[in-house]
């Protein structure tokens, strides 16, 4: 009879880890990912209020991740990430903003947009990655955000750019 009864409290206690482990597996750690590949970076031509030194790629499609969604052109969203020469006049940085358009389904704690670029030369080679994080997104809202930063790249590398990876998790 004793035996028994510590068959019983090792099953249950065993369930109960295992309940917990399961809990504590499904923590927002392990996010899930969405991505759209090979975007083409767009170089504006030179013009009157442009020098040349611009780059720009838009995200054609909206892309899922769990919960998450980061809107694309699809959904009449302006998405995307630029690049513009920075006034400072070192002719190597380059000001890097991404405008976004994202919004979560459901969510306990609240969603955060986790971005990831991979820029790629026209070989497909990779040039670069730039890691960046939208707000904390509650559900039944969309959220509209800027996010800006500073990279160095010669000229050569910036117009070199044919084709943005985009890769996000929430």
């Amino acid at each position: 009879m004793f035996n028994r009864g510590r068959r019983i409290s090792a099953l249950v206690g065993s369930a109960f880890v295992a309940v917990l482990a399961t809990l504590i597996a499904a923590s927002p750690a392990d996010a899930a990912t969405g991505k759209w590949l090979n975007v083409p970076v767009l170089h504006p031509t030179a013009g009157e209020q442009n020098q040349g030194d611009q780059a720009v790629s838009y995200l054609p499609h909206t892309i899922v991740a769990g919960n998450c969604r980061l809107k694309g052109e699809n959904q009449q969203a302006i998405t995307s990430i630029h690049f513009d020469h920075n006034s400072t006049g070192d002719p190597d940085l380059y000001d890097v903003t991404w405008l976004a358009d994202a919004y979560t389904t459901s969510t306990w704690f609240g969603d955060t947009w986790h971005a990831t670029f991979i820029f790629r030369w026209s070989s497909g080679a990779e040039m670069f990655r730039l890691k960046l994080d939208g707000p904390r997104m509650f559900e039944d809202t969309a959220y509209f955000f800027v996010r800006t930063t500073q990279v160095r790249l010669t000229l050569a590398q910036q117009k070199g750019m044919a084709t943005v990876d985009w890769i996000g998790d929430c």
